[in-house]
Formats: C-alpha cells, sequence, structure tokens
C-alpha cells in the first residue's frame, strides 16, 4: 500500500508541479479524484488479484491524503498517478489534461489485458 500524497506527489512531477502552497487547489481537489479513480479501477484491482472479493466488495475510498491506498502496485505506481494528473489538468489546460488520460486508459487497457488472458503474473502489493 501506498500513501494517497506519495500518489499525489507522482501526479504533480508528472505535470511538472512542484507540492507547495501554489498548489493548494490541486491538492483540494486530489482526494475526490482519487476515490473516483478507486471507483472506477476496483474491478481491475480485483481481476489483478485473482477475482478475491473484499469484504462485501466494499470500494476503498480515502478522506485525506495521508490515508493509504490498498491496491495492487501497477495500480497505484502507475495507472492512478496518470489518471489523477489527467484530471488534475483537464479543466486548465485541455490538451495536456486529454493527453495524461489518454496514458491512464492504455495503462487500464493493458493490465485488464493481461488479466483476460490468464497471465496472472504475481502482483505484488505495495508495502
Amino acid at each position: 500500500m501506498k500513501r494517497a500524497d506519495e500518489v499525489y506527489r507522482k501526479s504533480l512531477a508528472l505535470i511538472g508541479e512542484m507540492p507547495g502552497e501554489e498548489n493548494e487547489t490541486l491538492k483540494k481537489r486530489a482526494v475526490p479524484i482519487i476515490n473516483v479513480l478507486l471507483s472506477q479501477l476496483s474491478e481491475l484491482e480485483l481481476s489483478l488479484r485473482g477475482g478475491d472479493l473484499r469484504a462485501g466488495g466494499i470500494v476503498p475510498q480515502i478522506t485525506s491524503l495521508d490515508d493509504l491506498i490498498p491496491f495492487c502496485e501497477p495500480i497505484i505506481y502507475t495507472v492512478i498517478p496518470l489518471g489523477l494528473a489527467g484530471f488534475l489538468l483537464i479543466e486548465e489546460e485541455v490538451e495536456r489534461g486529454r493527453f495524461f488520460l489518454q496514458l491512464y486508459h492504455t495503462e487500464v487497457e493493458i493490465l485488464r489485458n493481461r488479466s483476460r488472458r490468464g497471465k496472472r503474473h504475481k502482483i505484488k502489493r505495495s508495502v
């Protein structure tokens, strides 16, 4: 697992921003965007883990950037940062936002195809 703040910082690095007071607006938008991404990616997460159902099938949500994200490494290290970067940019820099969202969707498809082919590589859970 990885803290949401680490994912947020990686997204900022992708878009060429540094954490700081000038990015407070982005930081405030990060938690709801991450929750949307967790919802969108929960089925993929379950598929990559071999279909094990989480307790009650509940989609994890975060309430702050200090919370842990209980997803596998490929989703935490690659997919969520790309999606977050895209959604943080989309309102002000449409083309750059679309670029990161396209990368996000491409990575989601790569992981879905890996899961569908039955070549489930042992996906490490982040610590």
